[in-house]
């Protein structure tokens, strides 16, 4: 499961698709390019961490690695989860903005 989006919605409420499926089949991958605002910086993070040595045998052989500055950044910002829900305040403003915009005008 990719969940890049889990902590920034407009419910303010964590949903994890994992809950709808078996969980021994699924691995969760946690983007920190959307929560952090790192938008294209790749480096994911897997749950249950058990599973991430098979899933890092796999990327090995299949893909690159996430730069070496990118891996900093990631763990620099892995502390500050406590600024998810303004980050998320933040965009519900902006949508709300840009709805109160396009919305029609009354008559």
């Amino acid at each position: 499961m990719d969940e890049c989006y889990v902590y920034l919605n407009y419910a303010g409420k964590c949903v994890s698709a994992a809950r709808l499926l078996a969980k021994e089949h699924i691995v969760i991958l946690g983007s920190l390019s959307k929560t952090y605002a790192m938008t294209g910086w790749r480096a994911a993070l897997p749950w249950p961490p058990s599973r991430g040595c098979h899933l890092s045998k796999l990327q090995s052989q299949s893909t690159s690695n996430a730069t070496s500055f990118v891996q900093k950044a990631a763990i620099a910002a892995w502390p500050l989860a406590g600024l998810r829900s303004r980050f998320r305040a933040e965009f519900i403003d902006l949508r709300d903005y840009m709805l109160s915009k396009i919305a029609p005008s009354p008559t």
